[in-house]
């Protein structure tokens, strides 16, 4: 079939508003909302009350407007990777150049030093103490600690290594194909005269197994759609199975094998066990599935005979002794 031959009315991506099928949206999921609060501001910046007016250390110059602009900055984008960048770009790691001599068993000698700053007013970033930054920032010490370490590790900016879609990129090219073949369907005129209506038709003699067959002989041998691996399992209970086509169904399961069903089988002789309120459901079923001729279906003798025991069960009952015709039990009379 020729696709060229159809309507010059070409396919779009639908606004998803209107879509049929919901588009999902990752921004309203509760974790990622757990995430944006997680990450979002709790309370305003600190004032340093360290006091700092050296030449290392300039935190008494900042101004509260410079560190609430800087507190600002660092809040615009609520995810974990833009702050842990926010703050490798205003945090340095220097050598260590001199070393003093320490008593007793000290920990580990560091190799790099920390240093921080904040922008301020006049665009200058001005050098400031640990217990400044992380006031005004509001992140802790073993948050600031792990990013240094990571750098200077490995010399690269943060990045997410938590969970995240692994397979999608290895159906990007596939997906994309797909995409593009739908949009250069062409649909035919629609019946619908208002100027409002925005959906479009194909022809009337198209299914999905003609897309599925058009789509495979155009496309590449790497971007190829597969047909589903699972099975057709023939299933005999589903609802109307039998009473509209007189054939069975053919329904699609996955991961379902029909020969691990092995119900016992009820002997119509033996409907102890059988209560009324079963037999009844059973027989609605019938009806419902075969229609109410199902008693004349030679394939359903067993039914016939289960029920047809049901309505009259055989209850075990005790021996009651009876007295023989002709002999009366005397009964003694008390004045």
């Amino acid at each position: 079939m020729d696709v060229s031959a159809w309507s010059s009315i070409c396919m779009s991506p639908v606004n998803p508003a209107r879509a049929r099928k919901r588009i999902k949206q990752p921004l309203k999921w509760k974790r990622n909302v757990a995430k944006r609060l997680k990450y979002s501001a709790k309370s305003l910046p600190t004032f340093p009350e360290c006091g700092h007016k050296s030449k290392a250390f300039m935190c008494a110059t900042l101004k509260m407007k410079d560190l609430f602009k800087f507190h600002k900055k660092f809040h615009e984008n609520l995810t974990k990777t833009s702050q842990d960048n926010f703050i490798l770009k205003y945090m340095s790691l220097v050598p260590i150049k001199r070393r003093r001599h320490k008593n007793g068993n000290g920990g580990g000698k560091r190799e790099m030093q920390t240093k921080f700053t904040i922008r301020g007013s006049d665009y200058r970033c001005v050098p400031v103490c640990q217990k400044t930054f992380l006031n005004v920032l509001h992140v802790t010490r073993a948050r600031v600690s792990y990013i240094a370490k990571q750098f200077a590790t490995n010399g690269n900016n943060a990045c997410e290594k938590r969970g995240g879609d692994r397979k999608a990129k290895l159906f990007y090219d596939k997906k994309q194909a797909v995409i593009k073949f739908i949009c250069s369907l062409q649909c035919v005129e629609s019946h619908y005269c208002r100027g409002k209506s925005v959906r479009k038709y194909l022809s009337s003699n198209l299914s999905t197994n003609k897309f599925f067959s058009i789509y495979n002989s155009q496309a590449a041998d790497e971007v190829k759609r597969s047909k589903s691996a699972h099975n057709q399992v023939l299933i005999s209970g589903e609802k109307f199975y039998r009473s509209e086509y007189g054939i069975f169904r053919t329904l699609t399961k996955k991961a379902f094998n029909i020969r691990n069903i092995n119900p016992d089988r009820i002997h119509p002789d033996n409907l102890s066990n059988v209560s009324r309120e079963k037999l009844k459901d059973v027989k609605k079923l019938l009806a419902t599935h075969y229609g109410q001729g199902w008693r004349d279906d030679p394939s359903l003798n067993y039914y016939n005979e289960v029920l047809a025991r049901g309505a009259y069960p055989t209850v075990p009952c005790e021996e009651e002794e009876f007295c023989e015709p002709g002999q009366e039990e005397e009964v003694p009379l008390r004045v």
